[in-house]
């Protein structure tokens, strides 16, 4: 939608790289209707967010095909973009940010690493910079 959208920001973003061991749960034949939530992966002591204890199995398999998806369509993107991942993500893996940076076509490509944040680097100690960042690639 390159006449709608002017540039793409991701923040650790999943595009279907995943263990084994973390997706075969999803399809085993008597697996749990639920799985446990992952939540406050943040490094920073004392914050936290609000996340869900437990999630539906099926919710988790949706999840991961429209991950799969997103990775799938990566070239379709031709926008400028800015990519801000965290080093040390204990749910996505940080080599997602290398496949949206080898993957989209954009003539415009940023990719920064968050040094000191975990998954939910918003809340985390480089939310300061990520909001720089993002103010400075729209403007």
């Amino acid at each position: 939608m390159p006449d709608k959208i002017q540039g793409v920001v991701s923040i650790n973003g999943s595009t279907g790289l995943y263990l084994p061991e973390v997706v075969a749960p999803l399809y085993e034949a008597d697996g749990p209707a639920f799985i446990d939530g992952i939540g406050s992966d943040i490094a920073e002591p004392g914050r936290t967010e609000i996340c869900y204890g437990r999630i539906p199995r099926d919710t988790l398999k949706e999840r991961f095909l429209l991950t799969n998806a997103t990775g799938a369509l990566l070239p379709l993107i031709r926008q400028p973009i800015q990519i801000m991942q965290s080093r040390c993500d204990n749910v996505v893996d940080p080599k997602n940010a290398l496949r949206i940076a080898t993957s989209v076509r954009s003539s415009e490509i940023q990719l920064n690493w968050l040094e000191r944040s975990y998954h939910v680097a918003t809340l985390d100690y480089d939310r300061g910079e990520i909001a720089r960042r993002i103010a400075g690639f729209l403007a």
